[in-house]
């Protein structure tokens, strides 16, 4: 589904999401909707998100995706970025979430896609995703 310049693919129990660009807030927010309602229907998801055509968010933002990804029970979820910068706002993220809603999903960081998609393989094989009865 596109979102703007932001597209949101699911393939089984992986949601893909890709960045381009500038974040605005009212398409984070439906967005981000749009992958909550997702993980409502299928439960636990593994998430890849490839960032590295998008400049660090701003901190509106930022509070508005970790609110939202809050609310999703993730399995594990791999971020695709270029910049050192990106990845320490991505793990601050992360941390405040985990802190407000004591959740540790894990969460990486990576330079390059293929890094990504192997670690994500790699969690499936030590802990399968749920699937919803």
């Amino acid at each position: 589904m596109d979102f703007g310049s932001h597209t949101v693919t699911v393939t089984g129990r992986l949601v893909e999401i890709t960045f381009r660009g500038e974040l605005e807030t009212a398409m984070v927010v439906r967005l981000m909707t749009y992958v909550h309602d997702l993980f409502v229907i299928a439960g636990s998801l593994q998430v890849f998100c490839d960032a590295r055509l998008s400049p660090v968010p701003s901190g509106p933002v930022r509070k508005i995706l970790g609110e939202q990804l809050a609310r999703c029970r993730i399995h594990s979820m791999a971020v695709v970025l270029e910049t050192a910068m990106g990845a320490a706002v991505v793990h601050l993220v992360h941390r405040a979430t985990q802190l407000l809603h004591g959740r540790a999903e894990p969460l990486k960081c990576f330079a390059a896609e293929d890094q990504a998609r192997r670690w994500l393989a790699d969690e499936l094989q030590k802990r399968p995703v749920p699937v919803p009865k």
